[in-house]
């Protein structure tokens, strides 16, 4: 039983909006990046992207880091669709989405 009154609020019964920051959203969407990226491609080979992702993501400039997710996707799925592997092409294509999405959101946390 709740005590209400004129006074009472919705926020009382249902709890405060908390907006989420765009960093929780980006910590996910970077590791997997991580995985799926030096899973297909040569960390030696590909140093200075990796070390430019690495840089935005620790300096949360998240449309570099959007953008390069999307650039990393459009690699990821080019290279698997050249071999049979149907379990790395769709986690590459569930990361576009991501990554897609990703973007979307930090075109409206700005």
């Amino acid at each position: 039983m709740q005590n209400l009154s004129l006074q009472t609020d919705s926020t009382d019964l249902l709890g405060g909006y908390r907006p989420l920051e765009i960093k929780h959203l980006a910590r996910p969407l970077y590791e997997e990046f991580l995985d799926l990226f030096t899973s297909d491609f040569s960390r030696k080979q590909n140093e200075t992207f990796l070390t430019f992702v690495s840089t935005a993501f620790q300096k949360r400039e998240f449309k570099k880091l959007s953008q390069c997710c999307i650039r990393a996707s459009k690699m990821g799925l080019a290279k698997m669709k050249s071999t049979p592997n149907t379990s790395s092409i769709l986690r590459w294509e569930k990361f576009a989405v991501s990554a897609e999405k990703f973007e979307v959101s930090e075109r409206e946390y700005i």
